[in-house]
């Protein structure tokens, strides 16, 4: 008999984080039936030690072509119902299976589930909770929630089937593809429901590709992004439209004034180029945003977010 679940978990030189995980998917309560596999893609530090430890986790170690190459992977092997992304330096919340296949059990129709993520950052020397909502309709499967919200893939479920008709991750993107993934489901028109239970915990720290406070990644992000966005501009309904040319251009606005913070004047006038080809007034909105930022910018002593928070490392 197949299990109800099958969970994925991506990993790469991930020795220092991959334990916790493990642990948090071993001490799951309720007897739920599930299988794990561990698609490591060449690390050269102890992650495949590390996944040893643990006899319940199937692991294979081959490079691949990054994240979303080893969840596809994963996908494509796993026998059970429904899939489970949770990654390498992050937490499974406890129960969180038994609250999934409650779910399941009251909607049996279902081919997404969304629960309630959680972040966590280290404060003297413990993890706590930060900026957490608890109402599972911020994450509910909608244009708007991935366009304008938190995409937080690793908080909902999707039925193998689903997640086959839409083609799987695309390898397009290094870090958001899972945002288009999300609008592939939205465009089949899944049953998506949520459930009020805190489900998966995102560990907020330095490490972490995208849930940190010094983003190296931000610029290549927001490319990917608009990409997204521009890609979808024509596949989705007149509303989704204009929501998705919102998004392009929030991320234009930040993405141009990153290049103002660094004095970047061709970056500057590269993003409103690209913006203006999908919102003629973009400008006017970005001069808001301009004007609203200039005077943390100007008591940040005329120096990014980023630039201040490495000081206060290094300090």
């Amino acid at each position: 008999m197949n299990p109800l679940f099958t969970i994925i978990t991506p990993a790469l030189n991930a020795g220092s984080t991959l334990a916790d995980a493990l642990v948090s998917v071993r001490d799951q309560a309720g007897g739920i039936p599930f299988e794990h596999l561990l698609l490591d893609g060449g690390s050269t530090d102890d992650t495949l030690e590390v996944a040893a430890e643990f006899d319940f986790v199937a692991t294979t170690s081959v490079k691949d072509r990054g994240l979303y190459d080893a969840m596809n992977k994963g996908a494509a092997r796993a026998s059970g119902e429904w899939l489970v992304f949770v990654q390498a330096d992050d937490w499974l919340a406890p129960g969180a299976l038994a609250a999934w296949a409650a779910g399941i059990e009251a909607h049996p129709k279902a081919q997404v589930m969304t629960g309630v993520p959680e972040r966590f950052e280290r404060r003297a020397g413990a993890w706590v909770a930060r900026d957490n909502s608890g109402d599972p309709t911020d994450q509910k499967l909608s244009v708007r929630n991935i366009a304008l919200g938190d995409p937080m893939l690793n908080a909902r479920i999707i039925r193998k089937d689903a997640y086959l008709a839409t083609g799987g991750f695309s390898l397009d993107y290094t870090y958001c593809s899972d945002r288009e993934f999300l609008l592939q489901l939205c465009r089949q028109d899944v049953y998506a429901v949520e459930i009020p239970d805190k489900v998966y915990r995102y560990r907020w720290h330095e490490g972490s590709r995208t849930m940190n406070d010094i983003n190296e990644f931000a610029d290549v992000i927001a490319e990917e992004n608009l990409a997204i966005a521009e890609r979808w501009m024509n596949r989705v309904s007149k509303p989704d439209r204009r929501i998705l040319r919102e998004w392009h251009g929030r991320v234009s606005n930040e993405q141009a004034m990153r290049a103002l913070e660094d004095r970047n004047l061709r970056g500057v006038g590269q993003s409103m180029r690209r913006a203006m080809r999908i919102n003629p007034a973009w400008p006017t909105g970005f001069l808001a945003e301009f004007s609203r930022c200039l005077v943390g910018y100007v008591g940040r002593g005329c120096r990014t977010k980023t630039q201040v928070l490495r000081q206060a490392e290094r300090v």
